[in-house]
């Protein structure tokens, strides 16, 4: 699914980063991906306890992220569930 959505740098539980912009919420028709698309991403990650969903280089490289810390909040993503780190 990954390759064939080459617009879509990042896909994470409450967002999609599209390869040419970060801004959040957009059209869905600006996304890059369907809402189904996105919705089938996150029944998969969460099938398989990815916490943190995947991002991909501008080489096309694909890297699924299980573990991660938002530099912007402080929230912990460790595997199928997230707390707030203090």
């Amino acid at each position: 699914m990954a390759p064939k959505d080459s617009l879509v740098k990042s896909i994470a539980a409450g967002f999609l980063w599209h390869r040419d912009s970060a801004a959040w919420p957009r059209p869905e028709a600006e996304r890059g991906i369907t809402g189904e698309g996105g919705t089938n991403y996150r029944r998969l990650f969460r099938k398989i306890g990815l916490g943190c969903g995947l991002d991909k280089d501008i080489q096309g490289n694909i890297y699924f992220i299980s573990h991660g810390i938002s530099i912007l909040t402080g929230t912990e993503h460790p595997g199928s569930g997230s707390r707030r780190i203090e």
